[in-house]
């Protein structure tokens, strides 16, 4: 059992990594995965396009503001570390 929750542990950490740094209007596959966790936390309300559009830095940066982040609207260190804590307490 606790094999099994390292292995989800390890592929939620990797999906998120791999999110990278997107910038507004970049369009990838990658960004569908953060427009999904928004989504479900509450922050992005929208369809999951994988373009990095005005409304999902918005959502980014109320995620970040909401988790005493820096509400910067760039996926930074501190904010993937956050996403994957709480994808993992989740999972």
């Amino acid at each position: 059992e606790r094999d099994l929750w390292e292995q989800k542990a390890q592929i939620i950490e990797h999906k998120i990594t791999a999110i990278g740094s997107p910038r507004r209007g970049e369009k990838w596959q990658n960004i569908v995965v953060l427009q999904e966790i928004l989504s479900d936390t509450g922050f992005f309300r929208g369809k999951s396009t994988g373009v990095m559009t005005g409304s999902t830095v918005i959502a980014l940066k109320k995620y970040q503001k909401s988790r005493g982040l820096t509400p910067s609207g760039q996926i930074d260190h501190a904010t993937k570390n956050k996403l994957i804590e709480e994808n993992i307490e989740l999972g």
